[in-house]
């Protein structure tokens, strides 16, 4: 009869469980999970919390999943490119599409750039004049 030995649990120790240190204080509580390895293929699955109105958008198709491409290899088929889109369009650029908060904000900032036309700036006039009762 062979004699069972025990192979302990790597994660059992603390050190071992996070031996950088970087895993958040409560991770895996908000996960219900009872190892980092359960916690992160949840939170890998779990909804993204950033809001997609300040995420850089592709340019092609508007979609919010842009990957920055790692270091430019010297590959025949690789497009020298510094980001790629992760939705269907799968397009290659170097500049990626502002997020839609930040095209407002410049859309905002255009407007207020523009010089009023004549009729504009009478009918506001008015305006303000009928304000004051004039």
């Amino acid at each position: 009869m062979s004699a069972h030995t025990h192979t302990p649990d790597p994660f059992d120790d603390d050190r071992q469980r996070d031996p950088y240190g970087i895993i958040p204080e409560g991770f895996l509580e908000a996960y219900g999970a009872s190892s980092i390895p359960e916690a992160l293929r949840k939170a890998e699955r779990a909804p993204s919390t950033s809001n997609p109105y300040e995420q850089p958008r592709c340019p092609s198709c508007g979609s919010t999943k842009v990957i920055v491409k790692p270091g430019h290899r010297e590959i025949d088929h690789k497009q020298d490119t510094d980001y790629k889109c992760g939705g269907d369009c799968g397009a290659h650029f170097d500049d990626p599409a502002p997020s839609k908060l930040e095209a407002a904000k410049q859309r905002a900032a255009e407007r207020r750039e523009r010089p009023q036309t004549a009729a504009a700036f009478e009918s506001s006039e008015q305006a303000r004049l009928d304000e004051v009762g004039e």
